[in-house]
């Protein structure tokens, strides 16, 4: 898609540091079918202009440059309709990740919106590919009454056992148990005293339970007072990219750390247990055919970012899927074939999914 609309010339652009003039240089470079070898110096430079909390030879995150660049392409593309995103949904830089504190945050009314939007071919090509929208309720204990709110998302960060500001046993015990996880000499971890590997699919699960908040957090509009409430994530409207961060670095008053936890990731995954038809009664998709809808949710691993290394001093490499299963390894600058294996036992840290049916309009 992104290779269709940058070849197709549909950017009109006279400007000398726009990044989207840049990355359709780059692709024309590329499908010219010249052996020469690509050297994105002048992508790099203008990165550095127009986000220049990235500038200059420190140790910077690949996390947040995935983000800024995104926020680069989609400033200086056409993105004046989001097609893909339904009315009163939040478009946020901030990637979709459970947030406990719920000071400030405006929630919608009930829960009466139930489906994403439509994509138009008008719509953003940054928003079409990579931009899906997560929905969050909470619910009030005392009276049932639910409200709901969505907002839009590049990628889903997901924690690690191993975090101290988010302890994993909740995911595996009951709420205030005295289990817990500690990491094993294997790359996992041990669940209440038994080693258990850790999965993405592990890593979603916990994304998408449902969290109690407490008394205080939550001021029902029903109840006209502060009640016991949760709050649960849920996917409404994947992107057709998937990308999926896996948060390694922790630096909080507790502690400043990389956590090195293995992560067991697929080739193809199914999100279908994570979306909001499966995960709340109230979603109006219950009626319709839900063996379609898992078809629509089925995505291809095609890239995989790893962070060697530590805090204080690291190196970021990638595997890529050129097609089918011919994987590359890209280090710097040496391009090595490597197997499908080599990745799975790869220590993750940025994992990114291609729907595997992509409808078009």
């Amino acid at each position: 898609m992104m290779r269709d609309y940058f070849l197709a010339g549909k950017h009109q652009c006279v400007k000398d540091d726009c990044l989207v003039c840049e990355i359709i240089n780059l692709f024309q470079k590329f499908y010219t079918g010249e052996k020469n070898a690509l050297v994105p110096d002048r992508l790099l430079h203008l990165m550095w202009t127009q986000a220049r909390h990235l500038a200059g030879y420190e140790q910077q995150d690949a996390h947040e440059f995935s983000m800024a660049s995104l926020d680069i392409l989609r400033s200086q593309l056409d993105s004046s309709t989001h097609g893909i995103l339904p009315p009163g949904s939040q478009l946020k830089r901030a990637a979709c990740q459970p947030n406990p504190n719920l000071a400030g945050y405006e929630y919608m009314n009930d829960s009466s919106s139930g489906g994403g939007g439509e994509t138009t071919s008008s719509a953003g090509i940054i928003d079409q590919i990579f931009y899906g929208v997560c929905r969050s309720d909470v619910t009030c204990q005392k009276c049932g009454h639910n409200s709901t709110t969505q907002e839009a998302f590049s990628d889903i960060s997901l924690e690690l056992p191993g975090s101290t500001s988010s302890p994993w046993h909740t995911c595996f015990s009951p709420p205030h148990s005295a289990g817990g996880t500690t990491p094993t000499s294997g790359g996992g971890v041990q669940v209440n005293g038994l080693n258990s590997l850790i999965s993405l699919q592990d890593c979603l699960r916990r994304f998408t339970r449902a969290e109690h908040l407490g008394s205080r957090a939550f001021k029902c509009s029903q109840c006209e007072s502060y009640q016991e409430s949760t709050k649960q994530l849920s996917l409404l409207t994947p992107p057709p990219i998937c990308c999926f961060h896996l948060k390694r670095f922790e630096h909080t008053s507790k502690a400043r750390q990389k956590i090195d936890t293995f992560v067991k990731f697929p080739k193809e995954l199914d999100i279908s247990p994570f979306m909001s038809y499966q995960l709340r009664t109230d979603d109006n998709s219950d009626s319709m055919n839900l063996n379609s809808l898992k078809d629509k949710n089925l995505y291809s691993l095609y890239a995989v970012i790893n962070h060697h290394g530590d805090l204080q001093c690291g190196h970021y490499s990638v595997y890529v899927r050129q097609q089918r299963d011919q994987w590359f390894s890209c280090n710097d600058h040496t391009i090595l074939k490597a197997t499908s294996e080599d990745v799975l036992k790869s220590q993750a840290y940025l994992l990114f999914y291609h729907k595997k049916h992509l409808e078009y309009d």
